[in-house]
């Protein structure tokens, strides 16, 4: 495990996926020395474990945000003040239905976030349309829960 969180630091890929493969190289090298029975139950078990700890562990989980909105100000506060998160924004956007103008927040949340980002949209702006994308790579500037 303590390998797979150092790739994890490293990559930034899931830490479950890189316990499997860690673990699977290491149950390998045992199947061949003591037995392929046992490899394969242990490879059971270490596949369960590893798609638990994946969905337990939901601090390493990015998602990019997309806010359209006519409350910016009060959105760009809330996530600064409740998660530490800024936003990049984009002015005058139309909407090619309405026609009308509306600011574009783009920002990077984890899963553990979620919930309070839920919030502070359904309490500060209700209206506004939300689109999310899981699996996200960032480069640069991102502050990631540590504790």
């Amino acid at each position: 495990d303590i390998i797979a969180l150092y790739i994890r630091k490293r990559t930034g890929h899931n830490v479950g996926t890189l316990g499997f493969i860690v673990n699977g190289v290491i149950i390998f090298t045992a199947g061949v020395l003591f037995g392929w029975e046992y490899m394969l139950y242990s490879m059971i078990a270490i596949f369960v474990s590893s798609r638990v700890t994946d969905a337990i562990f939901t601090r390493q989980k990015r998602m990019q945000v997309m806010i359209v909105t006519e409350n910016p100000e009060i959105i760009i506060r809330k996530l600064f003040e409740k998660m530490h998160h800024s936003a990049t924004i984009l002015n005058n956007a139309e909407g090619a239905y309405s026609h009308e103008k509306r600011t574009i927040l783009f920002t990077v949340i984890t899963m553990y976030e979620y919930q309070d980002f839920k919030e502070i949209i359904t309490k500060y702006d209700p209206k506004a349309f939300v689109s999310i994308s899981e699996n996200v790579r960032v480069i640069g500037n991102f502050s990631e829960i540590t504790d």
